[in-house]
């Protein structure tokens, strides 16, 4: 695993979030709901860990720090244990 996905993946709240988007997706309006904290609480951990590769969900290509759209699914990346071919 390189060391940003190592770095974001560290902090509890951002791997409880990884854990809970699973393939299936989650929005961060969920996630807030699921975890009893804000939205902007996490849209900011999802915001490091869609930087960091470890989700993907909307594009942000124009503006990558506008805030998440709280309707948009976030999904996990299948691969975060650092296995490569």
């Amino acid at each position: 695993m390189d060391q940003e996905r190592h770095r974001a993946l560290s902090h509890p709240t951002r791997a409880r979030i990884v854990e809970l988007v699973g393939e299936d997706g989650q929005t961060p309006r969920q996630l807030s709901e699921q975890l009893g904290q804000t939205l902007s609480f996490v849209s900011y951990h999802s915001s490091v860990l869609l930087r960091a590769g470890c989700l993907t969900g909307p594009d942000r290509v124009d503006d990558p720090g506008a805030p998440l759209d709280s309707g948009a699914p976030l999904r996990a990346v299948g691969d975060l244990d650092g296995a490569s071919g």
